[in-house]
């Protein structure tokens, strides 16, 4: 593959067993000692170190101009058309972040630096307003997570039309939601997530990153479901958003 971006794993990093989502640093390094196939995980690592804590595990400092997202089925036997599916998961995110005047996402090829080791990956490179709350990057994950699966067909990211895009989205998650959990996820929260990202200024803007990641706000401050279905769901800890949600989607 060409063009390929190389990335420092860290040499403790043994198993690439799986579907796997990780923070990256400014400077391209993994952060943090180990993979994690769980959208809450990978949360809770970007929550831990906004908190201070978790401090023995490597994490490196947030880029909060970008948020990145590293995807690898494993290794090189495991790659199943990976850029692909990637590539339909981008096409996804696009429509919602052109609809909305976001700048969009890019995707690059990648893998580790060290020639011994074979991860085909894809990394993500997001604007910084996805990174804000953890309930965005619950969102954003969840959007590219459904790329792996055939449901999620050419026919429908291809749709020139953000609400086309969404209509198909809903009526495929509708019906894969008692099979697939990605599914019931969408099912549920699809609605919230148009919620969140065009009232993103009325939400978020004018406070750190640090104040929405705070854990007075969640409901756990360990590994606990704090994302996007937490939030449709009016199950949120962080009470002032979920008013503020609320009293939108009223509208």
């Amino acid at each position: 593959m060409k063009n390929v971006l190389l990335l420092t794993f860290p040499k403790t990093i043994t198993n690439y067993n799986g579907y796997y989502m990780l923070h990256v640093d400014n400077n391209l390094n993994v952060a943090g000692g180990r993979f994690t196939g769980c959208r809450e995980t990978f949360c809770a690592n970007i929550r831990h170190k906004h908190n201070g804590t978790r401090s023995g595990e490597g994490f490196s400092e947030i880029n909060t101009n970008r948020l990145y997202v590293l995807i690898t089925f494993g290794g090189r036997t495991s790659d199943t058309g990976l850029l692909d599916k990637m590539t339909r998961s981008l096409k996804l995110v696009n429509s919602f972040e052109r609809y909305h005047k976001w700048p969009l996402s890019k995707i690059k090829p990648a893998n580790d630096k060290r020639k011994s080791v074979d991860i085909p990956s894809v990394l993500f490179i997001a604007n910084r307003k996805w990174g804000v709350s953890p309930y965005l990057v619950s969102l954003y994950t969840l959007l590219i997570r459904l790329g792996k699966y055939p449901w999620l067909t050419d026919t429908i990211v291809n749709e020139a039309d953000h609400k086309t895009i969404v209509a198909k989205l809903k009526k495929v998650c509708s019906a894969k939601r008692n099979t697939f959990n990605d599914a019931m996820h969408i099912h549920k929260s699809i609605n919230m997530a148009n919620i969140l990202i065009s009232n993103y200024d009325e939400l978020f803007k004018g406070k750190s990153k640090r104040y929405h990641w705070s854990t007075g706000k969640l409901n756990s401050s360990l590994y606990y479901n704090e994302g996007i279905s937490l939030l449709a769901a009016d199950q949120s800890k962080y009470k002032k958003l979920q008013k503020k949600c609320l009293e939108l989607k009223k509208k």
